[in-house]
């Protein structure tokens, strides 16, 4: 009698864990599903954000584009006569076309506080990168000059200049901007910032100096050339 009543015992022990275990796995496999579903709602949030952001960014450069009107064999993206201050005091030089030398001047016709010869199929270039120029000032007006190379008339290979004027924005302008950007400097949201700002110049700096994903160095490269088409 006692062994038939510890068999019993035993099976209702087992039979019990059957019935419990199918419900922990229930348990465990609806916590994964739940994990799976907010990371795809994260990543499609993300997804929906760059886009938006790339949506101010391609509208600012249509607008500044029609601005700035046309442009030869040599086109300046950054700075442009459509986009004149820059936040920031080591502003980036951005162009379309052969450029054998860069330089950044007080006036129009002065001495050059930094004077860069850039390398074969380079397009871009934060001022004074190579350490050998002058702090700009802000609140300062400066003149970007450009030697590049074009063809006259005849089909001969010839030099040409062009000379655009930018300011370093002011520094009570420049504390109140520096309080409003996003804690985290995403590339994103600083893009987005400086887009609803209209501050051209600093959306170039961003998405070329640290948009270094794949996708946000092609959607640079193709703003550039419709901008210069």
């Amino acid at each position: 009698m006692y062994r038939l009543i510890r068999v019993f015992y035993l099976l209702l022990i087992t039979g019990t864990m059957s019935i419990s275990c199918p419900t922990s796995s229930v348990s465990v496999g609806s916590s994964f599903t739940s994990q799976g579903n907010q990371v795809a709602k994260a990543v499609s949030q993300t997804k929906q954000e760059t886009q938006s952001v790339w949506a101010k960014i391609r509208d600012i450069f249509r607008r500044k584009k029609d601005e700035a009107g046309t442009h030869g064999e040599f086109c300046s993206i950054s700075p442009n006569i459509a986009a004149y201050r820059t936040w920031s005091d080591q502003p980036l030089f951005a162009w379309e076309g052969s450029v054998n030398i860069i330089q950044v001047r007080s006036s129009r016709y002065g001495k050059a506080l930094w004077s860069y010869q850039v390398n074969d199929n380079q397009t871009s270039v934060i001022y004074n990168a190579d350490g050998k120029g002058q702090p700009l000032q802000r609140g300062k007006e400066y003149y970007y000059w450009v030697e590049y190379n074009t063809t006259d008339n005849n089909g001969q290979l010839i030099t040409d200049t062009e000379t655009i004027p930018f300011q370093v924005m002011g520094g009570e302008a420049y504390r109140i901007i520096q309080a409003e950007l996003p804690a985290e400097h995403k590339t994103a949201q600083l893009a987005s910032y400086f887009a609803d700002h209209d501050l051209f110049l600093d959306v170039v700096r961003v998405i070329s100096v640290f948009g270094d994903l794949d996708n946000w160095k092609t959607n640079t490269e193709e703003l550039y050339q419709e901008f210069c088409e």
